[in-house]
């Protein structure tokens, strides 16, 4: 189970480094990464810790099917459009990702439960080849 506990206001790059793995396959990795050690400071070294660690965590959560509890906003009266089932995650995301590696004409906001399912996914097999590249760049490691 993963709780929402708190929410935190982010400027968009800041919130797209908590989405690194997003941020690496729709080619705005290395963006991301310049403005984290902008914004906090760290040398390359402490980024490239602290983001191997974050792939770390994110490799063993991804091992199994989790569910969401976001009481802290039902319970502050906000109605949620329910994720798709832990099964159904990587299809989604899949589709979330080919539309943001193809270019549009003009911006659009992608629907609210498609880019929630996004964010919840399991780990895809078709993206661990992008994944691995932007460990191996960051890190010097395979």
């Amino acid at each position: 189970m993963q709780a929402l506990r708190r929410l935190i206001c982010l400027c968009n790059h800041c919130h797209l480094s908590t989405h690194l793995g997003f941020a690496n396959v729709t080619g705005r990795a290395d963006q991301v990464l310049t403005h984290l050690r902008t914004v906090t400071g760290m040398s390359d070294l402490e980024v490239s810790r602290r983001v191997h660690a974050a792939g770390e965590l994110w490799t063993r959560r991804s091992e199994r099917p989790w569910t969401l509890d976001l009481t802290m906003l039902t319970a502050a009266g906000v109605t949620l459009a329910r994720p798709e089932p832990a099964a159904a995650r990587p299809a989604a995301a899949e589709r979330v990702l080919r539309r943001a590696q193809t270019p549009a004409p003009i911006p659009t906001r992608q629907p609210t439960s498609e880019v929630r399912t996004a964010l919840n996914t399991q780990r895809s097999p078709d993206l661990e080849p992008a994944r691995r590249g932007l460990w191996t760049r960051i890190t010097g490691r395979p």
